[in-house]
């Protein structure tokens, strides 16, 4: 009966043995992979979304500098023709400081501003603004001062000037010039095309490049 006992007790113990070898045989052999085989692919997709984040953002920055570029010509066309009203009185220092450096004599200004709407733009959003300015001075300086205006940004536009030959200096004259210069109603921004839609998603840009 001794015998019996000990021999099915060493039959329980073998056959645990045996199943724990089995267990640790499908651990190594199939859980075990599939633990490391888990590992990699997760680490594969974190470099995958850490080099989609890098695009997604090299994207981002890309289209932000395209946008700012866009609204820098933009506005750098526009400031070539039109000025703000809070800028006139830049203008017509900038003229002043013109007839200065071409040394012309009894010089004057006045900016009249009349709001009148522009005809050759057919837009509410644009006007012309005169300044009315006149000087004594010779032909040759009164030529190169309208060479001086044409490329000044804004460009001054003459809309019609006079010069009556002095008396006591044949060779100079006293002029009278009318120029014209378009004023816009907005922010050049807004005159450009560029929305506050468009600023607003160049700030959102910015700061998730951050």
């Amino acid at each position: 009966m001794k015998t019996k006992n000990q021999n099915y007790f060493r039959g329980i113990f073998f056959i645990w043995v045996l199943c724990f070898f089995l267990l640790l045989a499908v651990y190594l052999l199939i859980l075990r992979p599939a633990q490391q085989n888990s590992r990699l692919l997760e680490k594969r997709l974190a470099e995958k979304k850490q080099i989609y984040d890098m695009i997604i953002q090299t994207e981002q920055k890309q289209t932000m500098n395209l946008m700012r570029q866009e609204l820098d010509n933009r506005k750098e066309g526009l400031n070539k023709y039109v000025i703000e009203p809070k800028k006139m009185s830049d203008l017509i220092f900038n003229i002043s400081q013109i007839a200065n450096e071409k040394k012309v004599d009894s010089f004057n200004i006045k900016g009249i501003e009349t709001g009148k709407s522009s005809s050759s733009s057919k837009s509410k959003y644009i006007t012309e603004d005169y300044i009315d300015v006149s000087f004594e001075t010779s032909f040759i300086n009164f030529a190169s001062i309208l060479n001086s205006l044409e490329r000044n940004a804004p460009i001054v536009f003459i809309d019609k000037f006079s010069i009556i030959r002095g008396d006591d200096k044949p060779a100079a004259g006293k002029v009278k010039m009318n120029l014209a210069v378009f004023v816009s109603q907005k922010n050049i921004s807004s005159l450009s095309g560029i929305s506050e839609n468009s600023k607003n998603k160049i700030a959102e840009l910015e700061k998730v490049s951050q």
